[in-house]
């Protein structure tokens, strides 16, 4: 599916966001936009190995896709 996003950019007929938002069953997100989690990788680094800004264990890999509507503007997201 996400060879359709890149091919609509070399024809006229462009991909709406809605049509986005409805081929990925992308979610309302709670700051603004939509997205979905792609994935989440079973494996796991321990809080002890983390930073101690963190709390719990986390995920190796947690990939998301995001749409964001115009005007919306993330500098950086945890």
């Amino acid at each position: 599916m996400p060879t359709l996003f890149y091919l609509s950019f070399l024809t006229d007929n462009m991909i709406t966001p809605q049509q986005l938002i409805q081929q990925f069953n992308l979610q309302p997100h709670p700051e603004g936009g939509w997205y979905k989690e792609t994935y989440k990788s079973t494996e796991l680094l321990p809080v002890a190995a983390l930073p101690q800004r963190f709390t719990r264990d986390r995920s190796f890999l947690q990939p998301f896709i995001f749409c964001w509507n115009r005007g919306i503007f993330r500098l950086f997201i945890k």
